[in-house]
């Protein structure tokens, strides 16, 4: 498994982006969720000012994916002698 994956989030947002090399079927969405979920993000109001906001919400925010596999070229020049 290769991973070089960054994650970033903003306003009820979460983007996973980069690349991962793996034979496993991952469910994203489904990670993203249940990990906000369990670091207590449960409440996004559009008033940021809200005292009841989090700013996030495992069962609302979008969540973005582009995950891609690793470059053949970066592969080559990462893994030279292995």
């Amino acid at each position: 498994c290769k991973v070089a994956c960054e994650t970033v989030t903003k306003d009820n947002m979460v983007m996973l982006a980069g690349e991962i090399t793996t034979q496993a079927k991952v469910d994203y969405e489904k990670v993203v969720r249940g990990v906000v979920a369990d670091i207590g993000f449960d409440s996004y109001e559009e008033d940021l000012s809200s005292v009841d906001s989090k700013g996030l919400s495992h069962k609302s925010c979008e969540v973005l994916v582009r995950i891609n596999k690793q470059s053949p070229d970066i592969a080559g020049g990462v893994h030279v002698g292995k």
